[in-house]
């Protein structure tokens, strides 16, 4: 058994540590995938910057080419829509901050974004005044007294094909370049947008590698507590059924070699005595396997809860008298009526009042109080022994459980007669707890 707690715990530590691996990896593989989608996104717009720039020109060509007052008659809402109109081509749904600007001191600024400074130093920008525009015209003449202005309108109007496009290194009119940059305010929003699906699907799997782990840990906590328990069991089955076949065998011996009437008849009775108590524990073994496949017969019939509470005095006589215990009834229950079966109720209210006096010294008090509070009824058995000890007191009802670790064979029993009386009373649709707060000895509450 020892070796099996170490193979599981080598495991239990190989799985830590592997858990533990794959979360680094995969916070690795998400700060890398974030830092790549940022960088995609950068590139995007590095690229996608001249189509936004060749779509504003669009709107007026002249405004971008010296003419400042037609720039900033223009509404921003124009600029915006061809950036959108842009980016929609692409799939992007990208909130940007944009300026158009000259790179003089009083030169043009227009932008719809508040850091200045920021698209002032973006890196993701291009020359609105190298966009030049081509257009081919046919048979057309300037006429006398029409202005340079006039002619080149007629032209752009007469014009048969016409587009736009950058030229490296064109040199603006007044000596100054324009331009238009674009920013990107929180691209790791973006990235992780982006992202949001794997990232949803790998906090699903770590979500479901870390319960699986917990139930890891939980099975192994439960199989070593398991295995404690069988041990315990079977130390104490080995101690209640080795005891009563010493004197089984030890009568046997005196009465093969004793002749003597006196002697036979108390042997004879001592044989007797241990017999039925193997046989009770070997029921109670019984009882409790029925109980765990639920084929123990119930037999729900009418009866009297106060009869049954008188019954015990009667069924633990010799036991109370053997203690000099004292048991006092308390009873006040004006319909006594309810269904259920009347011996397991019996044996539980017994088993009760028997753990008082097994873990008492003599002289023990015990008193058995029953009362109806609204529908329910109420029945309370207390003593003024030891009490359990409040480090026990959560796993009393667990089956196998036995709280004298200290002096382990103190008590007889397997210490499935609380786990046994828990399972009839819930069987009978009611609850039993012990309640912690009573200080003079040990107090259960049934209500039924």
């Amino acid at each position: 058994m020892k070796g099996s707690y170490q193979h599981y715990q080598f495991l239990a530590g190989g799985a830590i540590i592997l858990f533990l691996s794959l979360v680094l990896l995969q916070l690795n593989w998400l700060r890398k995938a974030i830092y790549f989608q940022q960088e995609e996104i950068q590139q995007k717009l590095q690229r996608l910057v001249p189509d936004m720039a060749l779509a504003i020109n669009g709107i007026q060509h002249e405004a971008f080419h010296g003419q400042k007052q037609k720039l900033l008659a223009i509404p921003i809402d124009s600029f915006e829509a061809k950036i959108t109109e842009v980016l929609v081509q692409e799939n992007l749904a990208l909130d940007l901050s944009f300026a158009i600007y000259q790179d003089t001191v009083d030169g043009v600024f227009i932008s719809n974004g508040e850091d200045s400074l920021v698209l002032l130093d973006s890196p993701i920008k291009s020359c609105l005044s190298c966009i030049v525009s081509f257009s081919i015209v046919r048979d057309m003449e300037q006429k006398a007294g029409e202005t340079d202005e006039a002619f080149r309108n007629r032209m752009m109007e007469n014009a048969q094909f016409q587009y736009f496009s950058p030229v490296d290194k064109l040199k603006a009119q007044n000596g100054s370049v324009l331009w238009l940059a674009i920013y990107l305010p929180n691209p790791l929003m973006y990235s992780v947008k982006a992202l949001i699906y794997l990232f949803v699907l790998n906090v699903a799997i770590l979500g479901l590698l870390l319960a699986l782990f917990y139930y890891l840990l939980r099975a192994l906590a439960r199989h070593k507590q398991l295995s404690q328990v069988k041990d315990d069991f079977f130390n104490n089955m080995t101690h209640e059924f080795k005891t009563p076949l010493s004197s089984i065998r030890l009568a046997s011996k005196v009465l093969k070699e004793s002749k003597a009437k006196e002697k036979k008849e108390v042997y004879y009775g001592l044989i007797e005595k241990e017999t039925k108590r193997m046989e009770q524990q070997v029921d109670q073994l019984l009882q409790l396997s029925l109980l765990d496949h639920k084929e123990l017969a119930f037999a729900a019939q009418d009866i009297n809860l106060q009869a049954i509470i008188e019954e015990v005095p009667q069924r633990l006589k010799l036991l109370l008298q053997e203690k000099q215990a004292q048991l006092t009834l308390e009873l006040d229950l004006e319909d006594a009526q309810i269904k259920g079966d009347a011996e397991h109720l019996s044996n539980s209210l017994c088993n009760l009042v028997e753990n008082s006096l097994k873990y008492s010294d003599t002289q023990v008090q015990i008193w058995i109080s029953a009362y109806r509070q609204k529908n329910k009824k109420i029945i309370k058995i207390r003593d003024n022994g030891p009490g359990i000890n409040p480090n026990f007191q959560q796993k009393i009802f667990e089956r196998f459980f036995r709280g004298q670790k200290s002096n382990q064979y103190r008590a007889q029993g397997f210490g499935i007669g609380l786990s046994y009386v828990k399972s009839i009373i819930e069987a009978h649709r009611g609850t039993i707890r012990l309640n912690s707060a009573y200080q003079q000895g040990c107090e259960f509450i049934i209500e039924l």
